[in-house]
């Protein structure tokens, strides 16, 4: 069977369901009811109260930052703590993850809420019944002791609890009874509570981009420092909406001194971005500009140049004929930098534009010719982070028609050190791309690790690899890598970008054009490998009609299924070349609290004692454009939407059959003793599931992929399976940490394997309702 690729049509059954927000069930330590921690955590909040007195002029609501001992799901969050109104949600402005000296997270969590005095003082009053509780009935409390330590959820213990207290020897009216339910379960992991304090080690020479925490909009606030003395002009601002604004360390001392709780990040503001490359000159390879502008011209008569254009954010650029026929360009110079770097801008955009122009067999995408928006606003040397995040919004703004943005460019002065939260502007990064419904492709950086905005975790941020003399393709060594927050890997994509040090053949290199019209090359760079992806981006998009997130989960998978087999090549961008692999995308758009539901007819085959099995694999992808909030902190996006395969399975439970409704994509690895046993449609690894089984961190971007699928696959994979019949339901469910009613963009990709020669060549026939047959474009066979 050759390979195929559908796009689904538009699913019909869209189900309003409830569903149970949070992450999985927490492990719990070893808990022990302390009179003494309780008595503690009240002094800290009538210490807190007197905060509240000595600035009751200025806010009626203060950051209280709680450290929680287990990193915690919604559900397992305040059910009493600081409401005025128990059934109010808490306002949580700033959260935390504890990281280990090795940069891996700690199991805590430090969450930050705004909360006024009269719920200060009514959870104080709270917890003084409680001890009031302990004091009048020990053994109860030796009871509820040992249902804190056991090993329930917290639906579980609310329950034992709540039985425990309703028995007869506990006299307290209903009302008392529940609140002492709720402060025992809101203490069962909180170990400090104490004012949000700003990091007075921020304070050093220079200017700063500094973000406020979100107590006061920013009328309330000029105010405020208005009648301080404090002179904020407007124009600092970069947002303010968001509160974003640039200050010195002067402004910045004098704010920290009278409102030590005021701001949540101060980052420099001045940053370096890439040079001019040290460029070399090939004479003998002065372009053919004659030939190519017949190229371009018959590209053009033949409508084989896609009618969108790319936008590319970079250094200045000096486009000539026969390129001005592709690239349109913009250069802003920088009043206050009179250097100016022509050449890199040149290179990116005509890269994007033309690269089988001017690069050898080796390294033609046979691709063809893109059109390109340029934009020049970065110079030669430092510019203020505020004036690159504010003038890259404006240009995204000012182009609505267009979605996929390179830019090749990073921080050369300040890679990010450790595996830990995501930098300012990685955040503003995925902001503009949540809020203009577009794709960033960012390059790595060349620092080892992952440079500034190269940590965007909506973006596809690129690293280099280089061809070796055995024509392998292997990593850079200067390739930028990191976790952020621990856990989001970077790169996520790979294209070919040089290594001069580790391949010092010329001819097997990269070949750019830069401002003199003449081919170089040079060194080393991901800037050269996010344009080679950015190209290929365009061009799923182009022949296969991918939108946004469906073609970043198609990345997304493209990426991991080459991990997983030990690879880093480039993404395969014709997807119809080759045998027996089928693959199905969807764009869609989901509102939490949601589920959709589409059936599928998965080629099962029957054995002779009845039982099913299959001989094929799975891989799946989805992928989200956040709802992003730099206001909840670490934990960044409360959105989370997840995909599952339900079938109807025959199970045995006390000797008895079953038939049970089973998610099929269950990621859990086999266990080697129980390989037979194992259902092989749930022999799947979730890369990242941990996030949310663990860390109740939401992925907006997550990749499930058969246990073991390899170049070559045996015959471990064809074992019986107790479904009852062909029918998968596709569930595609949505939750909100916080409950914000509006839709999500997502896109969901799934790839099926033959294991037995055609074994899938009947798919599109028995799935004929949800396939989108008559589109040829989207509906590809080689």
């Amino acid at each position: 069977m050759k390979n195929e690729i559908y796009k689904l049509n538009e699913f019909k059954n869209i189900k309003s369901v409830f569903e149970k927000n949070g992450g999985g069930t927490p492990q719990y330590r070893n808990l022990k009811i302390s009179l003494e921690h309780y008595e503690n955590i009240i002094n800290s909040l009538f210490n807190i109260t007197k905060t509240f007195d000595d600035f009751a002029n200025s806010f009626l609501e203060l950051p209280i930052t709680c450290d929680f001992s287990k990193l915690l799901g919604k559900g397992h969050r305040f059910k009493r703590f600081f409401k005025n109104v128990v059934k109010n949600p808490l306002k949580q402005i700033d959260s935390k993850y504890v990281f280990n000296y090795d940069n891996t997270l700690e199991d805590a969590i430090k969450i930050t809420y705004l909360v006024d005095k009269t719920a200060i003082e009514k959870t104080i009053t709270h917890i003084k019944i409680v001890i009031k509780f302990f004091n009048n009935n020990e053994a109860t409390i030796t009871k509820i002791d040992s249902i804190l330590k056991s090993s329930s959820g917290v639906s579980e213990k609310d329950k034992e609890i709540e039985k425990i207290l309703e028995s007869d020897d506990v006299y307290y009216e209903s009302r008392t009874k529940t609140i002492i339910k709720d402060i025992l379960l809101d203490m069962m992991h909180l170990t400090k509570i104490s004012i949000y304090q700003t990091n007075k080690e921020l304070i050093t020479k220079g200017d700063f981009f500094v973000r406020f925490n979100s107590i006061l909009d920013y009328e309330k606030i000029n105010k405020i420092f208005k009648s301080e003395n404090i002179e904020i002009n407007e124009d600092v601002y970069v947002s303010k909406k968001d509160l974003i604004l640039n200050l010195d360390e002067l402004q910045l001392e004098k704010i920290i001194q009278e409102f030590p709780f005021l701001i949540n990040t101060a980052t420099k503001n001045k940053i370096t971005y890439n040079k001019d490359f040290d460029n070399e000159q090939n004479p003998n390879e002065a372009l053919n500009n004659e030939m190519i502008k017949q190229q371009i011209e018959n590209a053009f008569k033949n409508k084989e140049i896609p009618n969108f254009q790319i936008g590319v954010i970079d250094s200045y650029a000096c486009i000539e004929d026969p390129w001005t026929k592709l690239i349109e360009s913009e250069n802003t110079p920088l009043p206050s930098n009179e250097q100016k770097d022509w050449n890199h801008g040149t290179m990116v955009s005509t890269l994007i534009a033309g690269n089988d122009a001017f690069n050898n067999k080796k390294y033609k995408d046979g691709l063809g010719f893109f059109k390109v928006k340029h934009f020049g606003i970065l110079p030669q040397g430092t510019m203020e982070m505020s004036y690159f995040i504010k003038t890259t919004e404006e240009i995204i703004i000012n182009n609505p028609n267009i979605k996929l943005w390179n830019l090749s460019v990073f921080d050369a002065s300040t890679p990010l050190k450790r595996n830990l939260s995501i930098s300012e502007m990685g955040k503003q990064l995925d902001r503009i791309q949540k809020e203009n419904g577009v794709l960033i492709i960012i390059a790595a950086g060349n620092n080892n690790v992952v440079s500034y905005g190269s940590d965007s975790i909506l973006a596809l941020t690129v690293g280099s690899i280089f061809k070796d003399e055995k024509n392998n393709n292997k990593e850079s060594h200067y390739t930028g890598k990191m976790k952020v927050f621990g856990l989001f890997s970077k790169p996520n994509s790979y294209d070919f970008g040089n290594s001069l040090q580790e391949n010092e053949n010329l001819n097997d290199t990269v070949w750019t054009l830069g401002e003199s019209g003449y081919i170089n090359y040079h060194e080393d760079g991901t800037s050269i490998s996010a344009p080679l992806l950015t190209r290929k981006c365009a061009h799923l998009i182009k022949k296969y009609g991918f939108n946004i997130n469906s073609l970043k989960a198609y990345v997304n998978l493209e990426h991991e299924l080459n991990i997983k087999n030990g690879k880093t090549n480039p993404i395969n961008c014709n997807i119809e070349d080759g045998e027996g692999v089928i693959t199905l995308f969807y764009d869609g758009q989901i509102k939490p609290g949601k589920k959709i539901v589409e059936k599928f007819y998965l080629p099962f085959k029957n054995t002779q004692n009845g039982k099913k099995y299959r001989n094929f694999l799975v891989a799946t992808s989805i992928s989200y454009t956040t709802n992003t909030n730099v206001f909840v902190g670490d934990e960044y996006s409360s959105c989370d939407i997840s995909i599952a395969l339900i079938s109807s399975v025959s199970v045995t439970e006390k000797g008895l059959p079953k038939i049970k409704r089973k998610n099929v994509l269950n990621p859990k690895e086999p266990k080697k003793k129980d390989k037979a046993e194992i259902d092989p449609m749930g022999q799947l690894e979730q890369i990242n599931k941990n996030l949310v089984e663990d860390f109740k961190k939401y992925n907006p971007n997550k990749v499930l992929i058969d246990f073991k699928i390899q170049d070559k696959i045996d015959e471990y994979f064809v074992k019986t399976f107790n479904t009852i019949e062909n029918v998968v339901d596709m569930e595609i469910s949505c939750l909100d940490l916080f409950n914000h009613p509006e839709p999500v963009n997502f896109g969901v990709v799934i790839k099926l394997f033959e294991i037995e020669k055609d074994s899938l060549i009947n798919f599109s026939k028995e799935n004929v309702q949800i396939l989108n047959i008559e589109r040829e474009r989207v509906k590809i066979k080689a």
